[in-house]
């Protein structure tokens, strides 16, 4: 039952791992280029969303369902 849990659960993490990463590159890049152009950087990766994990076990919270 756990591997059918997993396998279905696996493209959605693999698709939010995904989005996060590109995210990061782009924030990345974008903070360079701030510093090269001697701006202070915006600080974003305080406010940043739960990871995928954590974004799923509090839906499940506010649900009123448990893990």
């Amino acid at each position: 039952m756990t591997v059918v849990v997993v396998a279905a659960m696996l493209p959605r993490f693999a698709g939010r791992f995904w989005c996060q990463y590109q995210q990061l590159v782009r924030a990345g890049w974008e903070h360079a280029g701030q510093l090269r152009r001697g701006s202070q950087p915006r600080r974003c990766l305080t406010t940043r969303p739960p990871g995928a994990v954590a974004h799923l076990f509090m839906s499940w919270c506010r649900a009123g369902e448990g893990p």
